[in-house]
Parts: structure tokens; C-alpha cells; sequence
């Protein structure tokens, strides 16, 4: 029994990640175009901008994944955490 429910397998798994993944580009890109619309970027790079930031998250949760993030951060400390990646990498795309 993975992941905590009966009949989940690694294909369940991979099909979760994959459409949590696909939600997350999406709305990274609407993040990005909105941005944009605003003039908050200097150019509407929505399909990079969203690959780079799904890329960050992506890269986040593996090293969560590998322990190379304090474990015991809480939640709340770790979504914080991302959105100053976020925040960050947003801000270098400006100009």
C-alpha cells in the first residue's frame, strides 16, 4: 500500500506529480503574463519565466526529497521559503 491508500502505485504517484507539475506551470505562467500586463516585466517571456520558476519549485522539493532542507521547518516556513525563490527570481527578471 503506497502512499497511504489501497491500490496506489508508483504509476499513481508519477501521474500526481506529473498533473501537480502541469497546474503549476500553468499558473506560473498566468503569474508571469499578469506581470507583464501590469509592467512589471519588461518583456512577456510567460513559457520561460514558467519553466524557470516550475524548475525552482521542482528543484526545492528534491532537495526536500534528498534532505538537504531542514526538516524541521514547518510548512508554513517552507511555503515562505519558496515564495522568497520565487520572489527572488521574479525580481532578475524585471528590468
Amino acid at each position: 500500500m503506497a502512499g497511504g491508500r489501497p491500490g496506489a502505485t508508483k504509476r499513481d504517484w508519477i501521474q500526481a506529480a506529473r498533473y501537480a507539475r502541469d497546474k503549476a506551470f500553468a499558473e506560473f505562467s498566468n503569474v508571469v503574463q499578469d506581470a507583464y500586463d501590469a509592467g512589471a516585466l519588461a518583456s512577456p517571456p510567460t513559457d520561460v519565466a514558467a519553466q524557470v520558476l516550475t524548475a525552482l519549485v521542482d528543484g526545492y522539493l528534491f532537495q526536500s526529497l534528498e534532505e538537504n532542507v531542514d526538516s524541521t521547518l514547518t510548512l508554513d516556513q517552507r511555503l515562505a521559503y519558496v515564495a522568497r525563490l520565487v520572489t527572488v527570481t521574479l525580481n532578475g527578471l524585471g528590468a
